[in-house]
């Protein structure tokens, strides 16, 4: 099921819950209650048989657990570790979904009127993603970018994919694609854009040092130049002199690729050092060793 969410206005409850929650009682406690109305979950799963994921069963063991979970839940108010979590599942429209199958749903509904729109398979694919179903979550991405070649969300998500699978040539394509739209990239708010191109340029740099070919690690001009022209804007001339640069970067460290990742959301000028070469090779050694 994945991340199991109970809405705050259930814990209201919990004292007659916990009360009919011995073994005799918890079949009628799900009648009811009817949790199934109230429990949110990430999980991707459907019926084997008819393909459903709703009209869900409750056996007395999995009662048990969810009433000793939202009892901790209520006394230790946080824990980031259990998979029980008081809170509400929101799609980015603000659709409430039971779980990822719902959602599912939801999306491919929007899509069927909106198919060109690379922001919604997008969102279909973190569905999927954080369903636990990878498989159907790079559909989703490659169909995203597909229609848009500038989903920088997409781009990103798939090289993610690809980097751990070790598929570096498609990675490297991702990656750059990725970094060269970032700057026009609209779709989410700045911090969140920021943690993914930092992530993905430290990835990048890891790539390039594996391969023996630094020079991957930074965007072509020539895409960049493409990019900027797809928008009617010509690149910058100081955005060139950059990558002549050496930039203090370390891979154990994300946080020192966070002046670069500006420079590609277009925020402010790199933070630059003369000790970074050197620091990579040491860095991939003690990585690898």
């Amino acid at each position: 099921m994945g991340e199991i969410m109970i809405p705050p206005e259930l814990g209201n409850r919990l004292g007659a819950l916990a009360a009919m929650a011995d073994e005799s009682q918890a079949g009628e406690s799900n009648a009811v209650f009817r949790l199934d109305e109230y429990i949110q979950c990430t999980g991707y799963f459907r019926c084997v048989h008819c393909n459903e994921a709703s009209a869900w069963y409750f056996d007395d063991s999995f009662m048990r657990f969810l009433l000793l979970s939202m009892l901790t839940a209520a006394v230790t108010k946080y824990d980031d570790d259990s998979v029980v979590q008081i809170g509400r599942l929101q799609g980015f429209d603000g659709y409430e979904l039971t779980c990822a199958a719902d959602l599912e749903e939801h999306l491919l509904d929007l899509i069927e009127k909106k198919p060109s729109d690379g922001f919604l398979w997008n969102r279909l694919g973190n569905v999927y993603r954080q369903g636990g179903v990878p498989e159907l979550a790079t559909v989703a991405y490659e169909r995203s970018v597909q229609v848009d070649t500038a989903q920088v969300e997409s781009h990103a998500a798939l090289a993610e994919f690809l980097y751990y699978a070790h598929e570096f040539e498609s990675f490297i394509h991702h990656g750059h694609a990725a970094l060269a739209h970032a700057r026009f990239y609209k779709k989410c708010d700045k911090l969140s854009l920021h943690l993914i191109i930092r992530l993905l340029l430290r990835n990048l740099l890891d790539v390039s040092l594996a391969l023996g070919k630094p020079e991957l690690f930074l965007v072509p001009k020539d895409m960049l130049e493409s990019v900027f022209a797809s928008h009617g804007m010509r690149m910058p001339k100081g955005d060139l002199k950059w990558e002549e640069r050496e930039l203090d970067l370390d891979l154990h460290d994300p946080t020192t690729f966070s002046g670069l990742a500006e420079v590609y959301i277009g925020t402010r000028a790199p933070k630059v050092g003369q000790a970074s070469r050197r620091r990579h090779r040491k860095s991939k050694r003690n990585r690898r060793a």
